[in-house]
């Protein structure tokens, strides 16, 4: 692997493909259809789009799903105000020993409380970063492992008023569930060591009946209102579930388990048709190798 220390624009991003590709032992680039998986970045789009040996590209669904994360995170108000105490909390208790002492004395004071229904083990709260929006996820899944002494510390000590109320632990318990849905079918599509192509529909499919079971049917309003946002931003970014995404088509229709039952969802004359340009323009000129 080679440093790229040219500056990133398309036309250097294009030149350097290029040149990567024909270094390849045994890849003839006239017979053979090369697909860029890619994040959605401008510049590395065009770049792609500019270059001779790349014949087709497709975003990084594990990239998209964290742009649609992060289109709707701080879309409803109250929901942001939770994210908000979260990261608060997580900083207040990564600056200072002192604050983490308390958290750990509470979390052994209610340990030896019988009255305790469950144990409350000291954990590191985790802390957000910005680069994957996972890492908001378990800094709130760890916060939720220590309710209880959290909420007994906001009530008697000023350095956790920031703790998020009794109410807001039920809205943030409601919303990681969601978000652990997503959390997994990134953590799967992004697997190195297996090819995870003709499971892209299977996901979107499912992560899409989640959503809308939840904007329906969850008892919080704020959650119900969330999901509704992160469907539109889904239905955006990802239109029918990618079911009209000719790779992803691909793998789904030629894996054994699928069999592209669920390009099927399609009525059956459009499904003909999708079936019939797909393998033309793929298939017909002998450009993809199974």
């Amino acid at each position: 692997m080679q440093h790229f220390t040219e500056e990133h624009t398309s036309k250097n991003l294009a030149n350097l493909l290029d040149k990567t590709i024909k270094l390849i032992p045994s890849l003839d680039v006239t017979k053979t259809k090369v697909v860029s998986v890619n994040d959605n970045a401008a510049n590395i789009i065009r770049g792609i789009n500019l270059s001779e040996t790349i014949r087709g590209q497709v975003n990084c669904m594990a990239h998209t799903l964290q742009l649609v994360i992060n289109d709707c995170l701080q879309s409803v108000d109250e929901v942001n105000q939770i994210i908000e105490k979260c990261k608060a909390l997580s900083a207040k208790t990564h600056r200072s020993s002192r604050i983490c002492n308390k958290l750990k004395d509470m979390c052994e004071k209610l340990d030896g409380d019988p009255s305790q229904t469950q144990k409350w083990p000291y954990r590191v709260i985790i802390s957000p970063g910005g680069i994957r929006w996972d890492s908001m996820y378990f800094c709130m899944e760890s916060i939720l492992k220590l309710e209880e002494p959290l909420l007994q510390l906001k009530t008697m000590d000023a350095d956790f008023s920031v703790v998020p109320t009794e109410e807001e632990f039920v809205t943030m318990n409601e919303l990681c569930k969601v978000l652990k849905v997503f959390h997994l079918g990134t953590a799967e599509l992004s697997a190195e060591i297996t090819i995870t192509m003709h499971n892209v529909l299977v996901f979107l499919y499912n992560l899409h009946s989640v959503l809308i079971y939840t904007s329906e049917a969850n008892k919080c309003n704020h959650i119900r209102a969330w999901a509704n946002y992160a469907l539109l931003s889904l239905n955006q970014r990802i239109p029918d579930c990618g079911a009209t995404n000719k790779y992803f088509v691909l793998g789904n229709f030629f894996h054994p388990k699928y069999q592209g039952l669920i390009a099927r969802s399609k009525n059956r004359i459009e499904y003909d048709k999708f079936l019939e340009d797909l393998f033309e323009e793929s298939v017909g000129d002998n450009q993809v190798r199974q």
